[in-house]
């Protein structure tokens, strides 16, 4: 996650971050508490996992935030 952290820079893209709780975004777990253990038969888990929720949650206003200053500094700059 790093090396994607340090070459997205490099490319131009911007990296929205959700703050103090994940700062790799919502990365869901297969397993509940992180042990490994998982229901083959149960295909929506990840969604209880409450911690990775409130990170994408973070992460998506976040992007919307980030979207919301680009499109005001485009339009700044075009009004000069």
């Amino acid at each position: 996650m790093m090396s994607l952290h340090w070459t997205l820079p490099t490319y131009q893209m911007l990296i929205a971050v959700p703050g103090s709780i994940s700062t790799f975004g919502g990365a869901g777990l297969a397993s509940l508490a992180g042990t490994g253990d998982f229901d083959f038969k149960d295909r929506h888990q990840v969604l209880k996992d409450v911690h990775s929720l409130k990170g994408a949650v973070a992460t998506a206003k976040s992007m919307v935030e980030l979207a919301e200053l680009i499109k005001a500094g485009k339009q700044t700059i075009e009004k000069n």
